[in-house]
């Protein structure tokens, strides 16, 4: 089973920021992709292009020799993924990068973590319109796996804390 967990704005923010208040919590989620890609799980760590913008990450600048290092892959705003996102924005009036984020998010068959400082956001652009107590793990795990949210507990069916989440993956469920 493939995994997938995508950075959002603040989260890229805070990876390219040492200084950032939530650098080292979004860092240990990247230590914990890092940790488990080394023994040979499928999981990947992405970020969509948009999101890149937004942040200000230009893999060209010498300030990002950190994070490019961390082999975060880059979701391209091509042609389905920019109509899937029109299409979000559309129908959330969110913010082109969250509108990729749910285009990113849709497109994927992995099961997925989003990093992000705003969960709410990431329900509605990943198509899931009911609140996170009403929907059965099945329907939350077709979009969703988890949020973690920079600024408070993980959303997921259930709330877990980021230990749990850490555990989880590392368990390999």
């Amino acid at each position: 089973m493939s995994r997938l967990v995508v950075l959002d704005n603040e989260a890229v923010q805070a990876l390219l920021d040492p200084d950032h208040p939530k650098h080292r919590r979004v860092l240990s989620h990247v230590q914990v992709v890092a940790s488990r890609k080394r023994r040979a799980m499928a999981l990947t760590l992405a970020v969509p292009t948009a999101v890149r913008v937004e942040a200000g990450w230009d893999r060209r600048s010498p300030a990002c020799a950190f994070a490019n290092s961390l082999r975060i892959a880059d979701v391209a705003l091509d042609t389905g993924y920019a109509n899937a996102a029109a299409a979000t924005r559309n129908r959330t009036q969110v913010s082109v990068a969250d509108a990729h984020m749910g285009a990113a998010i849709r497109a994927s068959s992995a099961s997925q973590t989003v990093v992000t400082s705003d969960p709410g956001d990431m329900r509605r652009v990943a198509g899931i319109r009911t609140s996170p107590s009403s929907l059965s793990k099945p329907q939350v795990e077709e979009h969703l796996h988890a949020a973690v949210e920079l600024n408070g507990p993980l959303y997921a069916e259930w709330v877990l804390t980021t230990a749990a989440v850490i555990a989880l993956l590392l368990a390999g469920r």
